[in-house]
Formats: structure tokens, C-alpha cells, sequence
């Protein structure tokens, strides 16, 4: 997993593998704005790192992180993934995807969809369609992104073939509409599954045929997603995981209940608890208590005393039987404090406490 953090300006990235210390790696280029790995079906370990300068110029750095060293370094000086709010207030708009082999990176920067080639750093395709989000095909062969459905509301799909950037007519992505709007992120992936998006709260599952499998909302809260990812099939990565996943296999047995479950109301539960409470004092009625051994009083103040409580510890049942055995309403101070103890544990005379 490779994450950088959102408020360095430095290019600083850092990057964790299993049962390995995370790692700190540093690009001069500027700040970081976008990140992607090459696809699981690639045997290339490639990192694409998006990262801004000062003066706002955008470049793609390819990082191999098994042999860990930069392979190139590409200047972009046609994307502009920089905005400014009231002026001066600098953030990243940009989106990067690389492609299943390896060969091609796709970046949309909300003005244009760009698609490099990777090792030659030339650009295959440009397109002013005002993108959000940028995916490739599982066979690398399609880029997919998004735009406005407008004067429609809703997302319209742009899928483009790589490398002659020609219109997929023929692809199921290519002119596909959904009813949800995207928001200021729309991260996508193709998967076995189908093509999955996230749009605006919901995520959405389209499959091979261009058909809508399902849209879920699967967050509570508003916060924009910023990534997808699909775990490779590798079993040198995922050797260790399947032990680990087999040793801590979760058995589910299905209890089939035949009755509803019970409703109680508030009335029906009180008198529940009040007949418990008379079954306990019953119970202990003829308990007691050793005097020798207790050591120490608590002096408890309430910050909030109500009617109801003052009530309940005045005349509830609980303390009927330390209220009696004091008898006399020795267990009330003339300072209005209460005092529940055995009577022998009244050293007289008490000092007065305070209310």
C-alpha cells in the first residue's frame, strides 16, 4: 500500500509492503497529487507517482518498488491538476490511472483525459471532455472516464481505445448513462466483476454487457472516496494472507427461530425489575453483615440530586432494610445528608456533614 500525505508539499511518499517496515520515499519533483499501481494481472512492480511543483508543472514518475528505483520520469506541461480558491489557497484535482500491463498512464485533470505511453513519456491521446475519474480495461486496450450528463442530468461514460484514442463506439462503457451525479472525485476500476464507480454516495456495479448490477450507499456520512482498489491473485503476495485467512475461518451456523421475538414496553418492564427487587430483599432478608469487617466510609456528594433519586433512597425499597435498621431516621442528618451504614457503625457523637 503506497499513501502520501495531503499537506506535504515535499514528495513524499510512503510505501508499506507485508511484514516489512513502511518505507519513506522521496520525490524532488514536488508535491504529490495522484498514485496508482499497476494492475494485478501485470508481473511489473510499478508505482506511477502524479506530483506538482511550485510552479504548478505536473509530472508522472514510474518507480519500481522490487528493485526500488526510478525508471522515468515524465514532464507533463499539458496537465493542469492545480486550482485556487480566494487566490491563494493551492489544491490537486487531479485523478491517475496506469494500465494492467504496464505500458500506459491516464490522467484526467477536470479539463482534459490524457494517456501517456509509459516508457516513451509521448502522449496517445487527448480529449477536452472535461473528465472526472480514469480507468483502464483489464486488457489495457480501453480508457474509460467520466463527464456531465448535461443538458441530461446524471454521468455520462467516455471509453476511447489505446493507443489510437479513437472512440470505442462498440464498448459497453462508451455513451453509458447513470442517473447519479459524480462529486469532486470519481474514482473507477475494472474488475472480473464488471466496471465499478463511485458516484457521489453510491457505489456502482456495471457489467460486461453494460448492464447495472447494483448501486449501494455504503457510507453513513458525505466524505468524498478518493480511491478504489481490487487485491491481485498472486499467490506470492497472498500465501501468507491464505494461512492467515485459514487459521481464523469463521464458522456461521443458522438458528432458525420459529416464535416472534418478544416486544416488552416500558410499563410491563418496570414491573418486572420491581418484582426482582422484592425477590432479592426477600432472599436477604435475614443476612448480615460483619461490623469488624469494614475499614473505611465513602462521603459521596451528588452534583445532581433530584426528586425521583432523593425519593428512591429516602423511601425505596433498596435501603428499606438499613433505613429500619437505624431506625428512628437516624440514617437523616440535620444538614439533610442520608447515611446508610449498620447502626452500630454510627459513632456517636456523628459530625455533621455537609449538605
Amino acid at each position: 500500500v503506497a499513501l502520501a500525505p495531503k499537506y506535504k508539499k515535499t514528495g513524499v511518499v510512503f510505501f508499506q509492503r507485508p511484514s516489512v517496515r513502511a518505507a519513506e520515499l522521496s520525490f524532488a519533483a514536488g508535491a504529490v497529487f495522484a498514485l496508482a499501481f499497476v494492475g494485478a494481472k501485470s508481473s511489473k512492480t510499478l508505482l506511477a507517482v502524479g506530483l506538482v511543483s511550485d510552479e504548478d508543472e505536473a509530472a508522472v514518475v514510474l518507480y519500481d518498488y522490487e528493485s526500488d528505483h526510478e525508471i522515468v520520469s515524465c514532464k507533463l506541461p499539458e496537465v493542469d491538476v492545480v486550482e485556487y480558491m480566494d487566490g491563494d489557497i493551492r489544491f490537486f484535482q487531479g485523478e491517475l490511472a496506469i494500465s494492467n500491463d504496464g505500458s500506459f498512464f491516464g490522467i484526467a485533470d477536470g479539463w482534459h483525459l490524457f494517456v501517456w505511453d509509459c516508457m516513451e513519456c509521448e502522449p496517445v491521446l487527448q480529449r477536452r471532455v472535461q473528465p472526472c475519474g480514469v480507468a483502464f480495461s483489464l486488457d489495457s486496450d480501453i480508457v474509460t472516464t467520466a463527464t456531465n450528463g448535461l443538458p441530461v442530468p446524471g454521468t455520462v461514460f467516455l471509453s476511447f481505445e489505446v493507443p489510437s484514442g479513437k472512440p470505442a463506439c462498440d464498448h459497453a462503457m462508451h455513451q453509458k448513462h447513470v442517473n447519479e451525479d459524480f462529486g469532486s472525485h470519481c474514482p473507477m476500476l475494472y474488475t472480473k466483476c464488471g466496471f465499478i464507480v463511485y458516484l457521489s454516495r453510491k457505489v456502482v456495479l456495471i457489467n460486461a454487457d453494460g448492464e447495472l448490477v447494483f448501486s449501494v450507499e455504503p457510507f453513513k456520512w458525505s466524505a468524498p472516496v478518493l480511491a478504489l482498489a481490487d487485491l491481485p491473485e498472486h499467490p506470492r503476495s497472498f500465501s501468507g494472507c491464505a494461512r492467515l485467512c485459514e487459521a481464523y475461518t469463521t464458522v456461521i451456523q443458522p438458528v432458525v427461530h420459529e416464535e416472534e421475538p418478544a416486544v416488552i414496553g416500558s410499563t410491563e418492564a418496570a414491573e418486572i425489575v420491581a418484582q426482582q427487587e422484592a425477590c432479592f430483599m426477600e432472599t436477604n432478608f435475614d443476612a448480615t453483615v460483619k461490623s469488624g469487617e469494614a475499614k473505611q466510609f465513602h462521603v459521596c456528594t451528588l452534583n445532581r440530586c433530584t426528586k425521583e433519586l432523593r425519593d428512591l433512597l429516602c423511601n425505596g425499597p433498596q435501603l428499606k432494610l438499613v433505613r429500619d435498621a437505624l431506625g428512628d431516621r437516624n440514617w437523616l442528618l440535620p444538614g439533610g445528608s442520608l447515611v446508610f451504614v449498620e447502626k452500630e457503625w454510627l459513632p456517636p457523637p456523628l459530625p455533621p456533614l455537609p449538605r
